[in-house]
């Protein structure tokens, strides 16, 4: 049996990175897999990350892509608009001028090149900082509470992963301060 050929284009780290994602959610991978798998990872997170100059090293369980998205966050009666700086499978960046109080947030949906997707889960805000321009940034974990919430956040990662690779501008969300450029989280 002869090896599989070693991918060298982006769109083939990232297909082969789907791939086993999704055989790593039925079963155990087996060793050479789950070397492949974080190799993987950590290409497409080199690449993810190319042009930020102060990169944070941390030992992350989810890749982040930065791409234009909208993130609903509900607050009591009140819907929060805030742009996200990076999304992942196991949470995302935004920006939001007002302050978030909640040690949780409750996430209603995203919007990503002109789709909405219903997350509707819960949230846990990991992380704060202010920005250049007196807003701040948080860091959002998401409580992953069934199936359906999982399928709905890889299809919106993988979907920003395409657009990413496929080289479509990530103008609509530009970093407001140095941190931002320069953080993963």
């Amino acid at each position: 049996m002869s090896a599989a050929p070693y991918p060298h284009s982006l769109s083939d780290i990232a297909e082969e990175f789907r791939l086993l994602d999704i055989k790593r959610r039925k079963a155990a991978l087996s060793d050479g897999e789950r070397e492949q798998y974080h190799s993987l990872f950590e290409r497409l997170s080199d690449a993810l990350a190319g042009g930020v100059r102060y990169r944070r090293m941390n030992e992350r369980k989810f890749l982040r892509v930065p791409f234009p998205m909208t993130v609903q966050i509900r607050r009591g009666s009140t819907t929060l608009s805030a742009p996200c700086l990076n999304f992942g499978g196991g949470g995302c960046a935004i920006l939001a001028e007002q302050f978030l109080l909640e040690e949780e947030a409750f996430i209603d949906s995203i919007e990503m090149a002109g789709e909405t997707y219903r997350i509707d889960s819960q949230s846990q805000i990991c992380w704060s900082r202010h920005t250049e321009s007196g807003g701040r940034e948080y860091g959002l974990r998401f409580l992953l509470e069934s199936p359906e919430v999982r399928d709905t956040v890889d299809r919106i990662f993988y979907q920003a992963l395409g657009h990413f690779i496929n080289g479509q501008p990530n103008a609509a969300v530009a970093p407001t301060s140095k941190s931002a450029a320069s953080s993963q989280s």
